[in-house]
């Protein structure tokens, strides 16, 4: 894989803030951390030029993933949802709301210092390059960092919310990381194809009681029935 796909997908995971649901409708959702890490990895003249370049990729990848991960709401439906007046999650077979409200309530989560939490956690995964090939930032290692460290949460007291965060606070039925991921998946194909795209690939199995009776022997019948 060429290091322009390692930067698309590096820039394509932090186009969103881990705490997004935590702080929209607060204050903007990319003018905190998401700055903050940009300016860390994209720092000089050259990698500032090379996130320009990458902008339309990560913005088409972003709307894919959206219209991937959630249901699309007509264009003129201006709704919000300030997730931490009542923040909840709800699980996406059930439909069950579990409530987070201690968290919300707590005196040190306002916006700024979740963006802080943010920023602090994924700087430390920042892996430097070769100093002898120009130093800057190792692409592949800190995306490959990000993406396998991030979820991890920063504080203990966060326990497994930080795993569970949603990417959009109408529909908290899918998390950040979900959404992060697949935007990521696809900024690296767009970047590189320029006259292309991702291949998506849908596979679905049939009936499971016609499935398990093609079974021949008994790992067959295990198979099926796993």
């Amino acid at each position: 894989m060429s290091k322009k796909i390692w930067q698309a997908k590096l820039a394509a995971y932090i186009h969103d803030p881990a705490t997004k649901a935590l702080i929209l409708l607060r204050m903007g959702h990319e003018s905190g951390s998401v700055a903050d890490l940009k300016e860390v990895i994209f720092h000089s003249e050259e990698t500032r030029g090379i996130l320009t370049g990458l902008e339309h990729a990560v913005k088409k990848a972003d709307r894919w993933a959206s219209a991937a991960d959630r249901p699309q709401l007509p264009m003129s439906l201006k709704a919000g949802v300030n997730f931490a007046e009542n923040p909840a999650l709800i699980h996406p077979l059930t439909g069950g709301q579990f409530s987070i409200r201690g968290f919300a309530d707590h005196e040190d989560a306002t916006p700024e210092a979740i963006e802080a939490v943010n920023f602090d956690h994924f700087q430390k995964f920042v892996v430097e390059g070769d100093k002898g090939n120009n130093g800057g930032v190792d692409w592949k290692k800190t995306f490959l960092a990000f993406w396998r460290f991030g979820k991890e949460p920063p504080a203990k007291e966060l326990g497994v919310l930080w795993g569970e965060l949603p990417a959009d606070t109408r529909s908290p039925d899918h998390s950040i990381w979900e959404h992060l991921s697949l935007t990521s998946a696809f900024a690296g194909v767009l970047a590189e194809e320029e006259n292309g795209g991702p291949a998506l690939l849908l596979m679905s199995f049939g009936p499971v009681q016609s499935f398990i009776s093609q079974a021949r022997s008994v790992s067959d019948l295990w198979a099926g029935s796993h």
